[in-house]
């Protein structure tokens, strides 16, 4: 008996429907593998826990960086992350990934592609650095993912204008008085529209708030981060220059 035309057809099309699906399971298996990995990795980077961050990394992991080049092999690089990034006489560095332009590719046999765009914040979680984009590769054997290569490229510095937020009127009330510094001396803070105004010497700027307690201005290389007591009340203004204290200035 033949079997008629209509049947193999069906056949051919649910195999097909099957094979699909599939597949398509397995590329969202490889996307959440890979996206939950690569937190893991960038979380404990931004704790400094070079142990946990070796986890992740194959044995003969590279890492490529516009800045500082090519960093080859497992333990040249976690040797790097302890004597640098980690050293606890180098300003902290944080890194929050850009989700809206993250992209994930499977590679067929292997593992996956991440990339996406992240930035830098150095000294504090609120002193934004930096920007640049990222590509990583995970390798899945069969038991566990490893990130196999690393590149990140177009380091670009970020503009104080570029992070600014909008604070009430009251809420920079709150900043503003006289400061005593060891160096710059007598430092006068009062409120102008949407910023404050800082007069010390023959200085006088205004700068604009990049965060509820940290200002800026777009001339100079600088932040000014002010801090709080328990009650909320601002105690004393810190100077910083790439992420490192300069000077502490005292609230009167």
């Amino acid at each position: 008996m033949k079997t008629p035309i209509f049947a193999i057809a069906l056949a051919l099309i649910l195999s097909t429907l099957l094979y699909t699906k599939a597949n398509s399971q397995t590329q969202i298996e490889t996307e959440q593998a890979i996206r939950h990995y690569d937190s893991l990795f960038w979380q404990a980077y931004n704790n400094c826990n070079v142990d946990e961050m070796s986890k992740y990394l194959s044995d003969d992991f590279e890492f490529y960086h516009d800045k500082g080049g090519l960093s080859k092999g497992f333990d040249f690089f976690v040797k790097s992350l302890r004597e640098n990034l980690c050293n606890s006489n180098n300003p902290r560095v944080y890194r929050k990934s850009i989700v809206s332009t993250t992209k994930i590719f499977p590679l067929a046999n292997y593992g996956g592609i991440i990339q996406g765009e992240h930035q830098f914040y150095v000294g504090s979680k609120d002193n934004l650095d930096s920007k640049a984009l990222y590509t990583h590769v995970w390798h899945y054997d069969g038991q566990s993912w490893k990130m196999t290569r690393a590149l990140s490229y177009d380091h670009q510095k970020v503009s104080p204008e570029l992070t600014s937020v909008v604070l009430t009127q009251n809420e920079l009330n709150a900043f503003a008085g006289e400061y005593q510094a060891p160096q710059t001396g007598l430092v006068v803070i009062s409120t102008t529209e949407g910023g404050l105004r800082m007069q010390a010497g023959k200085m006088d700027i205004e700068i604009k708030p990049n965060s509820p307690t940290t200002f800026s201005n777009k001339n100079m290389p600088l932040t000014f981060e002010f801090e709080k007591d328990t009650d909320g009340k601002i105690t004393a203004m810190l100077v910083k220059e790439n992420g490192q204290i300069a000077e502490r200035a005292t609230r009167k």
